[in-house]
């Protein structure tokens, strides 16, 4: 009985350690891929100085034209953050319209009042008043 256990014993151990000398050894991790050549370099931070004030930074998506402004940290907050700066956008038809009334304005001297009467009152172009 005595021999019986042995061979047993010795036959589960050559068994497992065989088994475990064929497992494959694990694969190395690969590399990640670089980036695609139009996300190289999309983010640029704009630093504006601001004299006394100190700094401020802008964040700029180069590929979609998202701004961020990063707020320092005040009072006793340990970490700015940063947060998006809206775009004020306008359809193509806006634009359209904006250039061609543009082009078909007419000139002060083809209507015949004076430069500074002209000036003084500005054609309504569709355009937001920017006052």
């Amino acid at each position: 009985m005595k021999r019986r256990l042995t061979v047993i014993t010795l036959s589960l151990a050559v068994g497992l350690w065989s088994a475990s000398c064929l497992q494959q050894p694990p694969a190395a991790p690969t590399a990640p891929s670089p980036p695609a050549a139009s996300d190289v370099h999309r983010y640029q931070i704009i630093v504006a100085s601001e004299g006394d004030k100190g700094s401020v930074l802008f964040l700029l998506d180069t590929k979609e034209g998202a701004t961020w402004l990063y707020r320092p940290p005040q009072g006793s907050a340990v970490n700015g953050f940063w947060s998006d700066i809206p775009r004020i956008t306008y359809p193509p038809d806006f634009w359209q319209r904006a250039f061609s009334q543009l082009g078909s304005a007419p000139s002060p001297a083809a209507t015949g009042a004076p430069p500074a009467a002209a000036s003084a009152a500005p054609a309504r172009s569709g355009l937001p008043d920017s006052r």
